[in-house]
């Protein structure tokens, strides 16, 4: 009995010792991994899950593309034009079924002479609601591109973008009372209806009066005398608008300038065009030092004019380069440069 008793004791002391030695104790392993799984549960459930990005409207995409899409058509923003990446963002709006969105792409297949193209945008357009597209629509029937021409039709379109509200839609009958298209020509008539067009908000119907009033003020239109301080006026205005975008009108307001005989300040509009790099501006200049209008006559810098418009791929620069190389009465006869400018133009000229 004693032994049996003194056995008991030794292991409990062992089992003491191991403990006190750091053996494992089951309990405490217990607590340990309860321990533990609190606190997995405890940091389970302060976790904060990533929410969902709400879904943007289809209007909400639809007005981003078309705010991206105007930023690059018309240079708006600090953002370079470019009218690839236009409608690259415009197409983004027209799959969601925007009638501003075929507008624009309508603008740009207009501008790139892809009437067929033109026409289909613009019908689109004019389905979904937009009154602004009866302008390019009505100068397709006006001019005959991609339909057969009818005046009577270009009229009506313009006169129900007007009773729809669009003040831009006035250009249209500014032309055909400018220009006498199915009607008898009014200058004076012709001018109100641009001056109603220039208080409207897009840009380009906006430029479009204002470079047709600078024609109307050139005293060649009977009933408008002429008035070279309003050419300017609307002049400086169009560039303001189109300098990002369309920097040829510069072009046209020069011309406005030639016809009222003010070379010196046609001089002034082409020499901004050139800034901006457009080449028919650039090409302008050969006829100023050619004839020495406004300037002093200089036949080296009339061909300098004339090369550097064709080189930006100016078919009249080529044109003019090569005359002035095939005849001799210049001092610059060279029949090889004359070839060789005559056939860069025919490459490109499909007159």
């Amino acid at each position: 009995m004693k032994r049996k008793a003194i056995g008991v004791i030794l292991a409990g002391v062992i089992t003491v010792m191991i403990s006190a030695c750091g053996g494992t104790d089951s309990g405490a392993q217990a607590t340990d991994a309860q321990g533990d799984i609190s606190a997995t549960e405890s940091a389970e459930e302060v976790v904060v899950k990533p929410t969902a990005e709400p879904t943007r409207s289809p209007e909400e995409v639809i007005d981003e593309a078309l705010t991206e899409g105007r930023n690059y058509y018309y240079g708006y923003n600090d953002v370079t034009a470019d009218n690839d990446k236009a409608m690259e963002a415009f197409e983004k709006a027209a799959d969601l079924g925007s009638a501003d969105a075929f507008y624009y792409i309508a603008r740009i297949q207009d501008r790139a002479e892809e009437y067929e193209k033109a026409k289909e945008s613009y019908d689109k357009a004019v389905e979904l609601g937009s009154s602004m597209a009866k302008i390019g629509l009505g100068m397709l029937y006006q001019k005959g591109k991609a339909v057969d021409k009818d005046f009577d039709k270009a009229r009506a379109l313009y006169e129900e973008a007007i009773d729809e509200g669009c003040i831009e839609a006035n250009v249209g009958l500014g032309d055909i009372y400018q220009s006498g298209y199915g009607t008898d020509a009014d200058a004076v008539k012709s001018m109100e209806y641009f001056e109603l067009a220039a208080t409207g908000d897009e840009t380009e119907w906006v430029c479009y009066a204002y470079m047709s009033m600078c024609y109307l003020n050139t005293g060649v239109y009977e009933g408008i005398e002429k008035n070279e301080d309003i050419i300017d006026e609307y002049g400086e205005k169009l560039c303001d608008l189109c300098r990002n975008w369309n920097p040829e009108n510069m072009d046209y307001v020069g011309l406005a300038f030639e016809l009222a005989e003010n070379y010196e300040m046609a001089n002034k509009y082409f020499e901004k065009g050139e800034q901006l790099g457009d080449a028919e501006s650039i090409n302008r200049m050969t006829r100023l030092y050619f004839f020495g209008e406004g300037v002093e006559q200089d036949y080296d810098k009339a061909l300098e004019y004339a090369e550097k418009a064709g080189s930006m791929g100016n078919v009249h620069g080529m044109e003019n380069a090569a005359d002035m190389y095939r005849y001799a009465d210049y001092g610059r006869q060279d029949i090889d440069k004359a070839v060789e400018w005559y056939e860069k133009a025919a490459e490109l000229d499909d007159c």
